[in-house]
């Protein structure tokens, strides 16, 4: 999962680079998700931007508890996380592309 969580990061960086010239430099995940609202917001995407933060806050929020705790995590968390993940990346691919930055 915690794969899944950078994997997001990353491409939300580059959504990021890509519409508003600057990436989110916080530790903070709760500035990203603004930033690729704002992203969104910018590009006319504003309700599909909204949808993303929050597939954005459902895969990075348990990151850190993934890569460094020891709670265990059911299959079915594992399997929404990913597809969440899978939805965002695929959004983020799908809006740099329309824009010739993919």
């Amino acid at each position: 999962m915690s794969n899944a969580a950078l994997a997001v990061i990353n491409a939300n960086d580059a959504l990021c680079l890509a519409l508003l010239g600057r990436s989110a430099t916080s530790e903070t995940h709760a500035q990203a998700a603004d930033w690729l609202q704002e992203a969104a917001r910018r590009a006319g995407l504003e309700e599909a931007g909204a949808e993303q933060a929050r597939h954005f806050r459902a895969v990075v929020g348990p990151k850190n508890e993934a890569q460094y705790g020891r709670a265990e995590t059911t299959n079915d968390a594992a399997d929404r996380i990913m597809k969440q993940a899978k939805r965002f990346i695929d959004w983020v691919d799908e809006v740099l592309r329309s824009r010739g930055a993919g």
